[in-house]
């Protein structure tokens, strides 16, 4: 697993290098961009209100009892990650709580979003891969992408997910390209 406190610290210091620009960049100054410290128990207590019906992840419970919450609303389009109340919520809403791929149904839950409609999704088996899926209709709790272009497999699993969240920002914040994630 990802040492989430030096994860945190790389997403905080890039999104503080972006936002020293921001002011210049948009004429107008950044709102509130944050990774919030966790208590040590949002991950378990994201598994207690899903119940034992859901399996949560081991890697997101770990996730969400050391941050709380990503959120970025000035970087890029914006990044989102929990907090795990809100992953609970949408589950429990079935909104969606599962993904049509490939023609099979997979359980998932919504870890995250852009400020764009995007959502991104793990499933709930450990080392599940990430995927981005941009605004795909929900039937029935089910998220159903028309094309392939609206589903992007991002991470072989949410440890890799969270390298390339890193990787992506920093390299942003050095001028480089749009995040991918």
């Amino acid at each position: 697993m990802t040492d989430l406190a030096a994860w945190s610290d790389r997403v905080s210091r890039s999104s503080e290098q972006l936002l020293e620009r921001f002011d210049k960049r948009y004429g107008y100054p950044p709102g509130v961009n944050v990774v919030v410290t966790g208590t040590g128990q949002g991950g378990s207590q994201l598994s207690q209100e899903l119940g034992p019906c859901t399996q949560v992840p081991p890697s997101i419970v770990e996730f969400f009892n050391v941050i709380e919450e990503v959120s970025l609303p000035d970087v890029w389009n914006g990044y989102f990650l929990g907090p795990a109340t809100w992953v609970a919520a949408k589950h429990a809403d079935r909104y969606p709580r599962w993904l049509e791929l490939g023609g099979q149904r997979v359980e998932i839950l919504v870890i995250g979003s852009d400020g764009g409609g995007t959502l991104y999704v793990v499933g709930v088996e450990e080392d599940s891969p990430v995927f981005r899926i941009e605004e795909a209709a929900i039937e029935s709790g089910v998220l159903c992408p028309t094309t392939d272009r609206q589903v992007q497999r991002l991470a072989a699993n949410f440890s890799a997910f969270l390298e390339l969240f890193a990787n992506s920002l920093e390299s942003y914040a050095a001028g480089g390209i749009t995040p991918s994630v």
